[in-house]
């Protein structure tokens, strides 16, 4: 995981946003098994993701490359609110070394934001 550029507000500090929030067919995404190959659905949740009460977090996700946006017409899932995602469709766009940005759509779920560095 990289810097998740937080835009910190006071809207939100409260929020119970477990320390990894991203799951992957349903579990914990394991960010040292995470690379260019994987596959699955992606959810972001809140609260704790092995109890009933984890609710899913409507997200943007990006694919960032030398510090820009990558903007691709067949990317179909670009500026569209998600609630999951089939993650190979994204990574198709990708590269070794480019940085997939999820951002929660809600300012509420700042803390939420992640940023993964795409390995081999």
């Amino acid at each position: 995981m990289q810097n998740n550029e937080f835009e910190r507000s006071e809207i939100g500090q409260s929020e119970n946003i477990y320390c990894n929030p991203l799951l992957l067919d349903g579990r914990l995404l394991d960010y040292g098994n995470f690379t260019i190959a994987t596959r699955g659905e992606l959810e972001l949740i809140k609260g704790d993701p092995a109890s009933s009460g984890s609710t899913k977090i409507p997200f943007f996700i990006r694919l960032r490359r030398d510090d820009k946006i990558i903007n691709n017409k067949h990317m179909d899932f670009l500026d569209k609110q998600l609630y999951e995602i089939e993650i190979s469709t994204v990574l198709a766009f990708s590269k070794p070394g480019d940085q997939l940005i999820i951002t929660p759509v809600n300012k509420v779920d700042w803390k939420a934001k992640r940023i993964l560095k795409i390995i081999l």
